[in-house]
């Protein structure tokens, strides 16, 4: 595409220059013609009537007198010498560089300068001559160049413009019929040199600018069009290395989130059996402890397998999600029934960091299309979260209602947290991006809450949207299509 249009871009310069050359060229010939050839000629017109009128009408018996007398005699003639004095006070004019004057017979009857030798003379003048009819309207016209002694041995070359135009008299016989007695040429030249170069040199000075003008438009177009050629393939290369890069990218997160599921999978063997082998001592089925120390060890040993195997689970859920593994049982929902079995589990963890956690949840049974295990830990995690980044004394309220206008459930987890800048929105939702502050080591925690949080819901059909702002809060808004109509509360009572 680019080399069409550098190929266009030069052929229309080449189709411009031309038709500026051309153009150029008709512009001067129009000028000459018009403005300067045509005021010339009327003024030749009006001289040759002048002439006619007092000279050639009046002398025309002396021309045809001395036709018949030998070319070397005619300067010893009376006659001959007293037409040329005639002559030349009619047709010496300042504007006139040369006026000829011939016979029929093509001989010269006056000639105000010798020296100027016109090289179309004798056939304009000829051709005047074989004109039949009107000859009354009958010239021509042509631009020749004639050379000019400056002196000192140097000559010059002129522009001139020859009019011909022919001359004759008419007699009168009788019955009123018309002779034509004598015929001749007049030849008149006027030097046009001055106004014709400043018109040749105006058309080279407009091709010349219309060079300068449109050369450097079309290169630029052919550089500009080559340039962004240029670029554009640096850029499908970079898209091609973005491409290239982005598939390592995602074969490593694969194969990382790979890693992790098989990680996860060899540690809670173990850990199950810690967990087991802890809940047994701890219990003394196999008979008592005796030192209260070891049973604090047994205690804590199970408590910190409780807490790994439960992160293991979160990467191991993360890792299945992330690869679109992870599957999900939709079915019947009661969304009431799980929000406030979460809060009584978290009761006991708020009291502890002192926030209070505040249940605005309808007493109405509301069924939605879930995983009951999957929406039980989104709960979890999201209140876990809004408790862990509350100070103490603040709160976290928990709100769900119906939204009659696109038929959905929304469920809204709302705390008086420090909240995050927007610019740590992204990183909060990322795997393993927890912000750094002096809370977040309250509990600890691997950072998936949030992103597993928002896949679990998606897989679910629902929609996730987080907003927050430092030091207000942070608001989670789940919004879950409604599935069937709710329950009526003396059907089932919450405990």
């Amino acid at each position: 595409m680019f080399a069409n249009i550098r190929i266009f871009s030069v052929l229309v310069a080449l189709f411009i220059l031309v038709a500026s050359m051309v153009g150029s060229y008709f512009s001067r010939e129009y000028i000459i013609k018009h403005f300067i050839n045509a005021p010339l000629l009327g003024l030749s017109l009006e001289l040759k009537e002048i002439y006619i009128k007092n000279i050639w009408n009046r002398y025309y018996p002396v021309i045809h007198y001395i036709k018949s007398q030998p070319l070397s005699e005619w300067g010893s003639l009376y006659q001959y010498q007293s037409f040329q004095l005639a002559s030349r006070e009619y047709l010496d004019t300042e504007s006139l560089i040369k006026v000829t004057v011939l016979n029929s017979d093509g001989k010269i009857l006056f000639d105000s300068d010798d020296d100027i030798a016109i090289a179309h003379k004798d056939f304009l003048a000829q051709k005047t001559l074989n004109i039949r009819g009107d000859v009354d309207n009958q010239y021509f016209m042509d631009i020749d160049e004639i050379t000019v002694s400056l002196g000192n041995g140097e000559k010059s070359k002129k522009n001139v413009l020859v009019i011909t135009l022919p001359l004759n008299v008419t007699l009168e016989l009788d019955e009123g019929k018309k002779q034509e007695a004598e015929r001749g040429v007049l030849e008149l030249v006027y030097d046009i040199d001055h106004r014709h170069t400043i018109l040749v040199l105006g058309q080279y000075l407009f091709v010349l600018i219309m060079m300068i003008v449109i050369v450097p438009v079309a290169l630029l177009l052919v550089m500009a069009s080559k340039r962004v050629e240029e670029l554009i393939d640096k850029q499908q290369e970079a898209a091609l290395e973005l491409a290239n890069a982005k598939a390592v990218a995602e074969s490593e997160s694969r194969a990382k989130s790979q890693f992790l599921a098989n990680i996860s999978h060899e540690l809670r063997t173990p850990l199950n059996a810690i967990i087991g082998f802890s809940e047994l001592i701890n219990s003394e089925s196999m008979g008592p402890l005796n030192n209260e120390k070891y049973k604090e060890f047994v205690h804590d040993i199970n408590a910190s397998g409780v807490h790994l195997l439960s992160l293991i689970n979160d990467i191991l859920d993360f890792s299945k999600a992330d690869e679109n593994k992870l599957q999900i049982n939709l079915e019947e929902v009661d969304l009431t029934k799980t929000i406030k079995i979460c809060l009584r589990m978290m009761a006991p963890r708020s009291q502890e960091a002192g926030v209070t956690l505040v249940d605005e949840v309808p007493a109405e049974h509301i069924i939605i299309l879930a995983d009951a295990k999957r929406t039980k830990q989104v709960v979890l995690n999201l209140l876990s979260n809004a408790v862990k980044f509350t100070p103490e004394g603040g709160k976290v309220i928990v709100k769900v209602w119906k939204n009659l206008d696109n038929n959905s459930i929304v469920m809204q987890i709302k705390d008086s947290g420090i909240g995050m800048a927007a610019q740590d929105l992204a990183r909060a939702l990322s795997p393993f991006g927890q912000i750094e502050n002096k809370l977040s080591k309250r509990f600890e925690g691997t950072g998936l809450g949030l992103p597993l949080s928002k896949k679990l819901v998606e897989l679910m059909n629902g929609s996730f949207e987080i907003q927050s702002e430092s030091n207000i809060g942070t608001t989670v808004t789940i919004v879950f299509s409604l599935q069937s109509s709710d329950i009526e509360d003396s059907e089932e009572e919450i405990t």
